[in-house]
């Protein structure tokens, strides 16, 4: 008996974690009621999260970034908040992180609602293929950072660009290297 409620209890556990994914799509509402806000359907059409939002993007990662009075925020698919609206601007996520700026301070968001926040000296930019590549402000030499924020590439570079199929394109005394 015992492990037929065990076979149970699984198949249901598992019936609610393919729920809990559902995949939503953005639609605005242009009734009078909404006022041209932003929510998310179902493929049935039905509206799982309501309109309320002035720009939404489309889930990825069972995420999405939202704006709202002009600030940004980060929700689940289930319409809860993962990052409060009050971002000035949030990055896309890659490699599970997104550069944010609240108040002036830089962040590193990850997408299980944790954040880093940046020290002042450095340019940060979005990561790509699991590195971001960082501009010390003091001298202007480019360098790369992994997700654990360890320098793997140091700044001795005049130009980065971010990877790309595993390269990315570097400047040292006038000449360019892959």
């Amino acid at each position: 008996m015992r492990k037929i409620f065990l076979l149970v209890a699984i198949f249901f556990a598992q019936i609610a974690s393919v729920a809990a994914q559902e995949e939503l799509f953005p639609m605005i509402y242009a009734g009078e009621d909404e006022n041209g806000k932003w929510g998310f359907l179902n493929l049935d059409g039905k509206i799982k999260i309501h309109p309320q939002y002035d720009e939404v993007t489309d889930f990825k990662n069972n995420i999405s970034i939202v704006k709202k009075d002009g600030k940004y925020g980060v929700i689940n698919n289930a319409g809860v908040l993962v990052f409060p609206i009050s971002f000035e601007s949030i990055s896309q996520f890659s490699d599970g992180m997104a550069l944010a700026q609240e108040n002036g301070v830089k962040y590193y968001l990850y997408q299980n609602g944790k954040r880093t926040p940046l020290k002042n000296t450095y340019e940060y930019y979005p990561f790509s293929e699991g590195l971001a590549k960082i501009k010390n402000k003091k001298n202007g030499k480019w360098g790369y950072i992994n997700t654990k924020g360890d320098f793997v590439i140091n700044h001795v570079y005049t130009y980065a660009s971010d990877f790309s199929g595993g390269v990315a394109v570097v400047s040292k005394g006038g000449e360019y290297f892959l």
